[in-house]
């Protein structure tokens, strides 16, 4: 069973917002996705920090309750979910209906969507795609916007090649990250993944990855990477909020298969 809240207003089934909410007019919206395991959510308040710093960034009118009031809300509606099943939870935040008469965001809609997570893949598998990123980003590597139109695209054709997502390149010839995940490699003892001046979210599971390597003492290299740094890899995984990390066992475009790590 899927339950969706609108400002803290549960429904099971039916939920509607506005046409007119810009987040459905224009595409205009933020949000975040998290794991929930035991009805809590994994890394919240890593998560909210970065929700809220979007917010900011896009000059919502943020209430100086807006965390206490969001956490009630969540806690409330997180005791739909079994604890003996692990759960996705996306927050997304709207303007509501917004005039270009005006110069400023006044309403904020929040709306949080809950769904259980099936029997995860143990393995998952890339597709170079010939889609391109933009090398520059005009947004900060923090914000998660719905319109991530490459990145849907993207997904959307990996499928049709046998492949569960693609593996994004900038326009420099850069990679980037997966449709919807980071992306790490490891070769010589050293861990490598794409800086994130390369045009990608900034995930808190990669975080995580990174500050566990620090702690282990792992040598880490984040840079500007090559397509063919990756095939030369050991081994490959990618990370994100609701998988954590997983190991990718194929790289493919096309035509071939490119790599495939044991």
């Amino acid at each position: 069973m899927n339950f969706v809240s609108i400002n803290g207003t549960v429904y099971e089934q039916d939920a509607t917002i506005s046409v007119f909410d810009a987040g459905f007019y224009f595409g205009f919206s933020v949000y975040d996705t998290m794991l929930v395991l035991q009805q809590k959510p994994v890394f919240y308040q890593d998560h909210l920090e970065r929700l809220q710093n979007a917010l900011k960034y896009f000059e919502f009118p943020v209430k100086s309750n807006w965390q206490v009031s969001l956490k009630k809300n969540i806690e409330s509606f997180l005791t739909r979910s079994n604890p003996q099943f692990h759960y996705r939870l996306r927050i997304l935040i709207t303007p509501g209906k917004l005039s270009l008469s005006s110069d400023r965001i006044e309403e904020m809609n929040t709306v949080l969507f809950l769904s259980k997570i099936e029997k995860q893949k143990e393995t998952f598998s890339f597709f170079v795609d010939e889609i391109r990123k933009n090398a520059d980003s005009t947004l900060p590597a923090f914000v998660k916007i719905t319109s991530a139109n490459k990145n849907l695209l993207s997904a959307l054709r990996a499928k049709r090649y046998g492949a569960d997502e693609s593996l994004l390149l900038n326009q420099k010839g850069y990679i980037t990250e997966g449709s919807f995940s980071n992306v790490f490699w490891i070769k010589n003892g050293i861990l490598f993944t794409p800086a994130v001046e390369n045009n990608l979210l900034a995930g808190i599971t990669r975080s995580k990855i990174l500050e566990c390597a620090q702690r282990l003492k792992m040598p880490v290299q984040e840079g500007n990477f090559k397509l063919n740094e990756i095939l030369k890899a050991e081994e490959c995984f990618l990370s994100s909020s609701t998988r954590g990390p997983a190991f990718v066992s194929m790289i493919r475009d096309k035509e071939k298969i490119l790599a495939r790590f044991d």
